[in-house]
């Protein structure tokens, strides 16, 4: 979204407003020119914002019904706290209570706790737009509790004449706004809390969309301050320390004390509006609706890299960690978060998982039925208590209504306080004006917020004073106490928070017993290296801990230290087994360090502790690549990341010997042991044909030749496209592609690869189209679309006026599509011709189940001659369909016709966690969006596409053409989900881009064409607009196997993984219905399941006594008893009599005690 004064500041229409004293010190230009398009393009804007003013309240949009489900409509406009506080749900245990209301606030966007217990708010009236005229006014409210009764009786306005504040934190004594594209300071000077001064600190940060600018301020624990950003806004901010740039999403970190600006994190992407630090430091952001552990992306490499979710469930923003006394034990360490749109705060169980963690959804805190209740932040208070700030408006979507919508309330805001009905509150502590002494006593509290407090006061001391006087607080703390290692880690921080280094402390630190500890310490190296006297032999040290979190901090803090050495030191790392969390960081430290490990290894003056270390840099570079290669070669058991290290390796540093080998390797007796090795090596061998080779190389490649006939399908095709590539196919593809009885899959890849080979093949290419079999014809077509498109065209046109018979005639237009011009020479080809029904319905199926056919080859297909229910739905009046959908639509039936394979849903979206990730999961769509936008999306998928879904087509420098969703994009590459692909994701070089252009949704067009009645859509549509709504369609986070993989057989046994087995997914309930079971005798299912912490599991399900199941091969009773489980990847099978087939099959996982942890296992 645009603001106005964004547009303005571009249009250079609005000066600069402040009402307190303003320090320049980086101060933005704009220009003042008035050029008659800015001008023209402002009126335009000023009549769209003031055209609802004019407005009648019947002929206001209707609010969006989808940010009101399951809400008791009856109360929008009862605007007494005590109707909203009466229709809270809490947690067993927990009770609310309002803190603060209006007029004492409105509209809160975000808070923060000052040291002396008060409550700091950042109001915007202003959102989303000013009104023309108007002048900015939001403000930063104190709230104050003065008589310790739980509700605030004084507020004050500390700041006003602020616009769109999106954060707020402490230091220096003031406070830090966020306001985009600046960042302020603002500090009350004379003790009345107004700020007498306001400073721009620094500027240039993204304005294109304020959801996703700046916000969700955090102190870090070491005092740094953390902020995040997120996709489509691009920042350049210039500080005294350099120029730092970042487009896309990610996170800051910014020193108060020096005005020190970096990026912490990149690749966040997304909407981020939360960012908390655990116990020890460790770094979780809430991306909505994604829940992300930051730390293993935190390098020092400069490359925007891709952060992998813990999860994603819900839109979702703010947040804080349950800690404290006075929360429970089921509650304590919690990630607590607010669900705008379902009116809900929920809680996040963060689970560690090797050097990592894992997460869970749990059941809400809290959720109402008010529906202006809108959770937008929590914070824990000084008493305790959970305080959870509340927007309060029934219009929250700034896409659906007006901005200028009277509607919108601005008038009104709630702060509710959470507290346990049992435990008691925790006692205030005075901080301010404590002796530095007492003040580090505190660091032994048990309250996180008394400790972070601390901190802070801290901060504000003399640092020489404080180093001291923490340094013998160490020296006295008891070894004996349970909690004496955070002691030692508070220190650290406390000295860390006075822009000092204690190399005292961090070495005790570094040697504390918990691996916790050591892992924060190793976290610090990073910032305090400069001033240690050994930093090389503590990165060694730590890189090597038996903890793997304290090797990942430690690796990723090596590439902060500007020697050849860090890099020696962070080897030590792979001494001990790594996982997903710890291989990033090595990765990131190599690419960081490069400039200075590379020339001292190119000398040889670098120095390895173990061979196995210089192996690993060496591979990095090509070195040794030639005896990896080799073992490589004769293994029988390498993994996926084996295979994608060596296939890496092979492309940066391969030499002629190396293709060689691996040519003898996979033609020498039975060839490689590993299918996966051998397709691996073959595309490798594809890829590295544009280089320039000796001619010895071609003729090793060119011995591949039986490799075509390979009984496994996938080999023979690769085999071919590697001969393509390296120009070498000759007479006995020829015969091969010339044999009927060879798939029509391969005789494609062999079309092609004669047609790359040589221009001369062309010839034989023609009669085949002349005289071959249909299948060899159609082969030929897409062979030639590779030389002579013109030609394939023309024949290409003529064959799909025919019976296409059993033929498949899609992957001929994929051939032509994806070559420079070929879109628009077929579609002119076919709009010429009488295309054979049969071969229309065929590309419009494959149309709607990938997308991926251009709107104009589908435009050129004749229409079907049956009436079109899309365009018959589409002549109708919106409203009235709408109502339809409402009044006689049946969800049950719906489900049942979103799942059929005909339509391809599933193809494309999943519903929670498990299914594909090409569309937008659709878990909550109902929830997101109200049923008129439901139904368009299905009669015009390109009316409105989703968010971070866009397609795009790219063409490549040599021709061919790519088109794809993009998932992630950096300086040197671009990742697009090929749906046509079943959405695998293929990467693009950025310099092997031409041009790129948007694409028509990936959903096409025409999609009710294929139901058999208006009443099942009013069914498809019902069902969608239930879909995360209160009801058998909400949000189902239980944990029931969803994915499964089902096959039939004629015995009793366990089929082998390669019998044949299937995937299907289970419905809304969890149910997998017998509608996707095989009619067999014997039908099997199975899924998996996670456990990460090791304990006893209830398996409960649905089985009748003559289904059997097992766990990992073993065979359980049915009803099943309790199992325990180790931490691993654990599977399930069942085999379903008759009468479980007719109901479907439904396994949940339920804890048999306190301890296990798991998570059903998701995906595609």
């Amino acid at each position: 979204m645009f603001s106005i004064r964004s547009v303005a500041k571009c249009l250079g229409l609005e000066p600069f407003r402040s009402r307190v004293p303003f320090i320049q010190t980086e101060a933005p230009m704009f220009s003042r020119n008035l050029l008659p398009h800015r001008l023209l393009t402002w009126f335009a804007i000023l009549a769209c914002v003031v055209s609802v003013s004019n407005l009648s309240a019947e002929e206001l949009a209707k609010i969006k019904a989808a940010n009101q489900r399951g809400a008791n409509l009856d109360l929008m406009n009862d605007h007494d706290p005590a109707s909203e506080l009466a229709n809270f749900e809490l947690l067993p245990g927990y009770e609310a209570n309002l803190f603060a209301s209006d007029p004492m606030l409105a509209n809160p966007v975000h808070m923060h706790w000052d040291s002396r217990g008060r409550l700091w708010v950042a109001c915007s009236w202003a959102y989303p737009q000013l009104k023309p005229g108007e002048v900015a006014n939001d403000k930063i409210i104190i709230l104050e509790d003065t008589d310790g009764d739980g509700e605030a009786d004084k507020s004050t306005v500390f700041a006003d004449g602020l616009y769109l504040p999106t954060g707020i934190e402490f230091a220096n004594g003031g406070c830090y706004v966020a306001q985009s594209p600046d960042i302020f300071f603002l500090k009350d000077t004379d003790g009345d809390d107004v700020a007498d001064t306001k400073e721009l600190v620094l500027t240039g940060f993204g304005i294109e969309d304020s959801h996703h600018s700046i916000s969700a301020w955090r102190r870090g624990p070491g005092g740094w301050i953390y902020f995040q950003e997120g996709i489509f806004l691009h920042s350049q901010v210039e500080t005294q320390y350099g120029v730092v740039r970042n487009f896309n999403g990610g996170v800051y970190q910014m020193n108060p004390r020096t005005h020190e600006l970096r990026v912490f994190c990149t690749g966040t992407g997304g909407n981020p509006w939360g960012h908390v630090f655990d116990r020890w430091g460790q770094s979780f952001m809430v991306n909505n609706p994604r829940i992300m552990y930051l730390s293993p992306w935190t390098g020092n490499s400069g490359n925007k890299l891709r952060v992998t979710p813990l999860i994603s469930t819900e839109k979702q923003c703010g947040g804080d960690l349950a800690t404290g006394s006075h929360v429970s034990d089921d509650l304590r360490g919690q990630l607590l978060t607010c669900r705008f749109k379902s009116r809900a705060v929920v809680r996040y169980e963060l689970i560690e998982n090797g050097a990592g963690f894992s997460a869970n959804i749990l059941p809400p805190l809290m959720s109402s039925k008010h529906p202006n209740f809108r959770p937008v932040d929590t914070k824990i208070g000084p008493d305790g208590a959970i305080y959870v700030a509340d927007w309060y408006n029934s219009i929250i979507s700034h896409a659906s209504h007006d901005f200028r919508d009277p509607r919108r309330d601005h008038e009104h805001g709630r702060i509710w306080r959470i507290t346990h009905k049992e435990r008691p509150l925790v006692a205030p502590t005075e901080l301010t004006g404590l002796p530095i002494e007492e003040l580090v006593d505190q660091l032994r509290s048990p309250e996180d917020f008394v400790r972070h407090q601390a901190r802070y006061e801290l901060s504000l001391r003399d640092p020489d004073v404080v180093v001291s006087t923490v340094e013998a607080w160490c020296d006295a703390l008891n070894p004996e106490s349970a909690d004496h290692d955070h002691h030692l880690v508070e220190a650290m921080w406390a000295i860390q928070n006075v822009g000092r280094a204690s190399e005292k402390v961090l070495k005790r630190v570094l040697s504390a017993e918990d691996g916790h500890a050591r892992s924060a310490g190793a976290r610090v190296l990073r910032y305090w290296h400069e001033d240690l006297s050994d930093p090389i032999g503590m990165l060694t040290k730590a890189a090597g801990d038996p903890f793997p979190r304290t090797r990942m901090e430690a690796v990723l803090s090596a590439g902060f230290v500007p020697r050849a050495e860090a890099l020696v030191a962070a080897l030590h790392s792979l001494d001990h087994p790594g996982d997903r969390f710890l291989d990033e960081a090595l990765p990131q430290t190599m690419a960081a360090l490069e400039p200075y490990w590379r020339p001292a290894m190119e000398a040889g003056r670098l120095s390895f502790a173990r061979p196995n270390h210089r192996e690993f840099v060496e591979q990095g570079i090509g070195i040794g690549l030639e005896e990896r290669l080799a073992r490589f070669l004769e293994t029988d058991s390498a993994d996926e990341r084996e295979i994608a290290s060596v296939q890496s390796q092979l492309l940066k540093k391969a030499t002629d010997a190396d293709i060689r080998t691996i040519a003898g390797a996979m033609t020498r007796g039975n060839g490689l042991a590993s299918t996966a090795s051998t397709i691996a090596m073959l595309e490798s061998l594809e890829e590295l044909a544009g280089q320039r080779w000796p001619k010895r190389t071609a003729r090793a490649v060119r011995r591949l030749s039986p490799m075509v006939g390979h009984p496994n399908e996938a080999v023979g095709i690769a085999a071919a496209r590697t001969m393509g590539a390296w120009k070498v196919a000759g007479r006995s593809e020829l015969n091969m592609l010339r044999d009927a009885n060879q798939t029509p899959g391969l005789r494609r890849a062999l079309a092609v690869a004669f047609a790359e080979t040589n221009a001369q093949y062309t010839t034989q290419l023609i009669e085949l189209t002349e005289s071959g079999d249909r299948a060899g014809r159609l082969a030929a077509v897409v062979g030639l679309a590779h030389v002579d498109l013109k030609r394939s065209i023309d024949i290409a046109a003529n064959v799909m006026t025919e019976d296409p018979g059993d033929e498949d005639i899609v992957p001929v237009v994929e051939a032509i599509v994806r070559q420079r011009s070929g879109t628009s020479l077929i579609a002119d080809a076919l709009a010429a011709e009488v295309v054979h029904p049969k071969v229309a319905q065929r590309l419009r199926t494959y149309h709607r189940e990938t997308g991926s056919l251009p709107s104009e080859v589908v435009e050129a297909l004749p229409r079907d001659s049956t009436e079109s229910l899309t365009a018959s739905l589409l002549a109708e009046d919106p409203e009235q369909l709408a109502a339809d959908v409402a009044e006689h639509g049946d969800a049950a039936r719906g489900e049942m016709i979103y799942r059929r394979k005909s339509l391809a849903c599933t193809n494309c979206h999943a519903i929670g966690p498990a299914g594909p990730q090409i569309g937008p999961n659709l878990v909550a769509v109902g929830a997101a969006a109200k049923p008129n936008h439901v139904i368009e999306s299905i009669l015009k998928p390109n009316a409105s596409i989703a968010e971070h879904y866009d397609n795009k087509l790219f063409l490549m420098s040599d021709g061919s053409v790519k088109i794809g969703i993009v998932t992630f994009k950096n300086e040197d590459e671009i990742v697009v989900r090929d749906a046509a692909d079943g959405g695998k994701e293929v990467r693009l070089d950025v310099e092997e881009i031409e041009f790129e252009r948007p694409q028509p949704s990936a959903m096409p067009e025409g999609l009710a064409d294929q139901l058999r009645s208006r009443d099942e859509f009013l069914d498809l549509a019902k069902f969608l607009s239930a879909l995360g709504t209160p009801g058998p369609y909400a949000n189902n986070e239980t944990p029931v196997i969803r994915k499964w993989r089902v096959t039939a057989t004629s015995g009793d046994a366990i089929p082998a993984e390669d019998s044949g087995w299937e995937t299907a997914y289970s419905k809304v309930d969890g149910v997998l219905p017998r509608e996707d079971l095989p009619s067999a005798e014997n039908v099997f299912a199975r899924g998996y399941f996670n456990v990460l912490v090791a304990g006893e599991i209830k398996l409960l399900t649905n089985l009748e006594k003559g289904s059997e199941i097992w766990v990992d091969g073993k065979k359980l009773g049915v009803p099943v008893s309790n199992v325990r489980m180790e931490q691993g990847r654990h599977r399930v099978t069942v085999r379903l009599n008759q009468a479980n087939r007719e109901k479907g099959v439904r396994v949940e996982l339920a804890p048999a005690d306190d301890m296990v942890r798991f998570q059903a296992e998701g995906g595609v």
